[in-house]
């Protein structure tokens, strides 16, 4: 069953997503919905991995900032001894 949805996005961006649709035969609207529907699927895939894990390992999933966790000079070192 279709239902409404209201939108504000910039007028620009409107325009194009229109002359876009229109070029590959479909609407706007159906290009959103396919958008939202692929997003889904891909949050639902992502999440599916974690299932496996044991709560205290899921409860740490995220908590960590990559950038951050080993300084240069250690990931050079852990390089070169498992290379």
């Amino acid at each position: 069953m279709n239902s409404k949805l209201t939108l504000s996005i910039n007028h620009e961006v409107k325009e194009k997503a229109k002359e876009y649709a229109k070029a590959h035969n479909t609407s706007v609207s159906k290009i959103v919905e396919q958008y939202l529907d692929n997003l889904a699927k891909a949050n639902d895939a992502n999440e599916t991995w974690k299932e496996h894990l044991s709560p205290i390992v899921r409860d740490m999933v995220g908590t960590l900032d990559p950038n951050k966790i080993i300084d240069d000079e250690r990931y050079q070192y852990l390089m070169k001894k498992y290379s």
